[in-house]
């Protein structure tokens, strides 16, 4: 952000404003896609070069494993 000119960085946690928290978890999601697409990336270079007749398949969509997660946490 910046303020007076200058940039800064703030930390917020959870009992931040709602503004700062919507940053926030756009940003974050936004680092999660980046990841995502370098895992798409490797992965696609690997099956193009060693492994053409048995890719790899990568799912990205993550609601099973969140729910799997989710159900693990609420039993320990």
């Amino acid at each position: 952000m910046k303020r007076d000119g200058r940039q800064e960085t703030l930390w917020g946690d959870l009992n931040s404003e709602r503004p700062f928290m919507e940053v926030a978890v756009a940003n974050r999601r936004n680092q999660i896609l980046g990841e995502c697409r370098q895992l798409k990336t490797d992965v696609d270079s690997y099956n193009e070069r060693q492994s053409a007749d048995r890719p790899i398949q990568v799912e990205f969509n993550f609601t099973i494993d969140l729910e799997e997660l989710e159900q693990l946490s609420e039993v320990a």
